[in-house]
């Protein structure tokens, strides 16, 4: 069984401006290292509710996520 992949033209621009783009990328990284770092700052610095850490903590996932995909894209040059 062959199995068609498709990917949309602004995901196609996306992965090549990030795969050619090494500015682009460190300035991603940054801002998802000041994420990051934002977000725990948020959980243990204040006093949350559980909810609300479990919501931080989400997000924090989502950034991970990003950050990994991103890895993937510059390893694939």
């Amino acid at each position: 069984m062959d199995a068609q992949t498709f990917i949309t033209p602004d995901l196609i621009k996306y992965i090549k401006q990030y795969r050619t783009d090494d500015e682009l990328v460190n300035t991603e990284q940054s801002m998802i290292a000041d994420a990051m770092c934002g977000l725990e700052i948020t959980i243990f610095g204040a006093s949350v509710d559980k909810r609300t850490e479990e919501l931080l903590k989400r997000a924090m996932s989502v950034i991970s996520s990003y950050h990994w995909m991103l890895e993937m894209i510059r390893k694939d040059r």
